[in-house]
C-alpha cells in the first residue's frame, strides 16, 4: 500500500492490516504455545517484522515493511486470533505524535504479507 499526500501540509497517518486467522482449538505464536487465549481480550503489542502462528490445521509466516509494531488479540466470540501490522498502534487515540507523518507531494509504502501451507502443531 501506497499513501501519497497531494495536499498543501503534513498529514498524520498510522497505517495497519486487519488479519483475523480462525483456528480449532491450540493456537502457537511466535513458537510460544498459547493454551487460553484470555491474555490476547486486551491487545498485546510486539515488534518485528516477522511473526508465525500455528494452528492445528496451518502454519501462517506473517511479514511487514513500515509496520514494525504488532497488535495480537481476539475477543473470543469466535475462534479467531488477530495479528494485526501497524505503525504506531493505537497512536490516534493514545499518542498521535507516533504517527506517520507525509510532508506535501511525499509518499509512503507499506507492506504486509501473508503465507500459509497445511501443518499441524506438532510440526
Amino acid at each position: 500500500m501506497t499513501l501519497a499526500n497531494t495536499s498543501d501540509h503534513i498529514i498524520k497517518v498510522a497505517p495497519a492490516f486487519h488479519p483475523y486467522f480462525s483456528h480449532k482449538g491450540s493456537v502457537a505464536i511466535d513458537g510460544a504455545k498459547q493454551a487460553n487465549l484470555d491474555d490476547y481480550k486486551e491487545a498485546i503489542f510486539v515488534t518485528g517484522s516477522k511473526h508465525i502462528i500455528r494452528t492445528e490445521s496451518r502454519l501462517i509466516t506473517l511479514q511487514s515493511e513500515n509496520l514494525p509494531l504488532w497488535a495480537q488479540w481476539t475477543d473470543q466470540l469466535a475462534p479467531y486470533i488477530c495479528i494485526e501490522p501497524t505503525h504506531s498502534g493505537f497512536s490516534f487515540s493514545e499518542d498521535v505524535s507516533r504517527a506517520d507523518q507525509l510532508k506535501p507531494g511525499a509518499e509512503h509504502a507499506y507492506a504486509f504479507v501473508v503465507a500459509w501451507s497445511p501443518s499441524t502443531l506438532e510440526n
